[in-house]
C-alpha cells in the first residue's frame, strides 16, 4: 500500500511540476491542474495516516510522506485559488486602458470648450486643478485605497459645481464618473497584481516542495526494495 500510494502521488506530482515550472502558463491552467492534484496529495496523506506500517523503518517512511503529502495538498490548493483571481488579468488592464482612453478623450473636450468660454469655468478650473493626481505608478501601487478615497473626494467636489451651461455641465458629469470608473478599475487591477506576488512567491516554495517530495518518493521506493 505504501508504494503504491507513493507511486501514484509521484505521477500528479510530474503533471503538477511540469505546468507550474513552465515559463508561460494560463491561470485557468494552473486552476485545472491544480485542483484535482491538490485532492489526489490530500487523499495520499489520508490513506498513508489511515494504514500505518508494523516494520519501524516503513512506518517513518510512511509518515514522513503523509505529512509531505498533506502539506504539498494545502499549498497547491492555496495555489489554485490564488490562480483563479488572476483569471481577470487581461479584461481588469483593458478595463484601466479603455476608462483611460475615455478620460483622456473628455479632458481634451472640457480644455476646448473651457478655452472658447473662460467665463463659464472659472469654478470648475479651480477644482480640475485640484486633481490628486498621484506622483507616479509607484504611489498607487503602494497604497491604492488612499489613493482612490482622494479621487472620490476630489469627485464629489466636483459634483458641486455649479453650471448654467447644460452641456458643458453632462461633459462634466461624464468626465467625473469615468474618473471614479477608473479608479475603481485600477484598485482592480492592483488587487490582481498583489494576488500575483503572493501567487509567485507560493510557486518557487511548491515546486521546491514537488522536487523535494519525488527525491523522498524514489528513495522511499528503494527502502521498500530491500
Amino acid at each position: 500500500m505504501l508504494v503504491s500510494s507513493l507511486n501514484g502521488l509521484s505521477a500528479t506530482l510530474a503533471g503538477a511540476h511540469t505546468v507550474l515550472s513552465a515559463a508561460e502558463v494560463q491561470p485557468m491552467q494552473v486552476v485545472e491542474t491544480l485542483k484535482p492534484f491538490s485532492e489526489v496529495a490530500k487523499n495520499t496523506a489520508r490513506i498513508l495516516n489511515a494504514q500505518v506500517p508494523t516494520v519501524s523503518r516503513l512506518r517513518t517512511i510512511s509518515e514522513h510522506a503523509a505529512a509531505a503529502a498533506a502539506a504539498i495538498g494545502s499549498q497547491s490548493a492555496q495555489l489554485a485559488e490564488y490562480a483563479g483571481q488572476m483569471i481577470d488579468m487581461d479584461a481588469a488592464n483593458r478595463a484601466v486602458d479603455d476608462n483611460k482612453e475615455r478620460v483622456d478623450k473628455l479632458e481634451a473636450e472640457l480644455k476646448k470648450a473651457c478655452e472658447a468660454e473662460p467665463t463659464k469655468c472659472k469654478e470648475l478650473s479651480d477644482v480640475l486643478a485640484h486633481f490628486p493626481a498621484p506622483t507616479d505608478q509607484a504611489e498607487i501601487d503602494q497604497d491604492i485605497a488612499v489613493w482612490t478615497r482622494k479621487l472620490s473626494a476630489w469627485a464629489t467636489e466636483l459634483a458641486k459645481v455649479q453650471l448654467e451651461d447644460s452641456e458643458l455641465r453632462g461633459q462634466v458629469e461624464a468626465f467625473r464618473r469615468t474618473w471614479l470608473d477608473l479608479g475603481v478599475a485600477m484598485s482592480r487591477l492592483v488587487a490582481i497584481l498583489e494576488v500575483g506576488k503572493k501567487y509567485e512567491s507560493l510557486n518557487q516554495d511548491l515546486n521546491t516542495q514537488i522536487e523535494r517530495a519525488n527525491q523522498a518518493i524514489a528513495e522511499a521506493n528503494k527502502s521498500c526494495e530491500k
